[in-house]
Order: C-alpha cells, then structure tokens, then sequence
C-alpha cells in the first residue's frame, strides 16, 4: 500500500452569487500529482471561508487527466466532447458531507471506492468545481484538498 498524499490547491472563485450547475473556479484547477501519474483519490475535502450552509456548499469535483477548458465562472458547465472524453471521475460533496463552525464550513468525503487515474506527462489532474446549489464566495477563494494513493 503506498503513502496517502495530500494535494492541496487554493482556488480562485467567482465572488458573485451561483447558480445551481454553474461553474465556481476561473480557470481550470491544476492537481499536481508527480511520481508517475498513476495513482487513486482517496478523499476529497473542501474548505470554504465564507461559511456558506451545508446545503449551498454541495457540489461536484469534476477531474480530468489533461487540461480542459471549463465554462466561465458562474456560467452553467459545459464542456466539448474532447475535453469529456478526458474525465477521468467525478467527485460529488452532498450537504451531508459538510461541517460548519462558527466561522467555515468543511466538506470532508472518504470515497467508498478510490478513483484511479493516470495523467499525462505533465504530472497533474486539473478539476472544474461545480456548484449544485447557490452558495456566493465572497472572499474569492476556496481551498480543496485531494487525497492521493
């Protein structure tokens, strides 16, 4: 068994409030994995700052073994048939698997099932952040957390 990893990522997001399906990052988010490019994601956790509700933080991590393109942020995802074709897995954070505190919420989910990848020779997964509720991050940043094996 190897060593878990943990790949941690500041994201910049759309200040403005979202939608349900939209896109919350601005760019594409580099995971930069290393080693081989072979590996499993074990976990996923996300840290919002802005303390939205359990039920606004869920979302979808959509990760990818090569670049994308994703939509613009606060646009409704949307991505080409080549840039699918490269999704390696989709990581889903539902309401239950958020934790607030008086002043973030956390969203902490073990897989039952490890997600296995293989990347380019780049090293890195790249993620589109999906929102399935509305939440609005006011202070621009999330941090995401992988899990890595």
């Amino acid at each position: 068994m190897s060593a878990l990893q943990n790949v941690t990522v500041d994201v910049t997001v759309d200040t403005a409030a979202l939608a349900a399906n939209d896109v919350a990052n601005a760019a594409v988010i580099p995971f930069p994995i290393g080693g081989h490019g072979v590996g499993k994601v074990m976990s996923l956790t996300l840290i919002d700052p802005d303390h939205n509700t359990a039920a606004n933080l869920a979302a979808t991590l959509w990760l990818f073994k090569a670049s994308v393109t994703p939509a613009a942020a606060n646009a409704t995802h949307s991505i080409s048939d080549g840039d699918a074709a490269l999704c390696v897995g989709t990581l889903p954070i539902v309401a239950g698997d958020v934790a607030l505190s008086a002043l973030n919420s956390v969203a902490s989910v073990r897989l039952a099932a490890p997600l296995p990848f293989t990347v380019g020779t780049n090293g890195s997964l790249y993620g589109i952040l999906v929102m399935a509720a509305a939440p609005t991050f006011a202070g621009g940043t999330v941090r995401i957390v992988l899990g890595i094996e």
